[in-house]
């Protein structure tokens, strides 16, 4: 995979399979980074389906005190001080899929099955 930027705004993009995407960047406001974050976006269009798909997760909730959150049950490990343990954690993609699951390790693994379907083309 390969970009290039002129410094006109014109952008060109190919794939290793032959695959081009060019476009022209419009506008005056354009720096390294902007550019660079678009030369991305063209280039995952030009890749894998599993490529596009970028996927991360949180940190735990972590310890609260149950009055200082509405949704609290009281479930959990408990500590000194009345204070609660929230293990949910966020995963989410680049595509916009986001979900939460009740551990961190469990986010991880939604996650991966998300990357895993993405790439099969199966709807997650």
């Amino acid at each position: 995979m390969s970009a290039r930027v002129w410094p006109e705004g014109r952008i060109e993009l190919r794939s290793t399979t032959g695959a081009e995407l060019a476009g022209q960047l419009e506008g005056s406001e354009w720096d390294s980074w902007k550019v660079a974050a678009v030369a991305d976006a063209g280039l995952r269009l030009l890749c894998a389906p599993e490529a596009r798909h970028l996927t991360r997760t949180g940190q735990p909730s972590g310890w609260h005190r149950p009055y200082d959150r509405s949704d609290s049950t009281g479930l959990g490990r408990e500590r000194k001080g009345g204070q609660m343990y929230d293990g949910s954690t966020v995963a989410s993609c680049s595509c916009g899929w986001t979900v939460t699951a009740e551990s961190q390790l469990g986010a991880r693994a939604i996650a991966e099955q998300h990357r895993r379907e993405a790439a099969s083309g199966e709807p997650t």
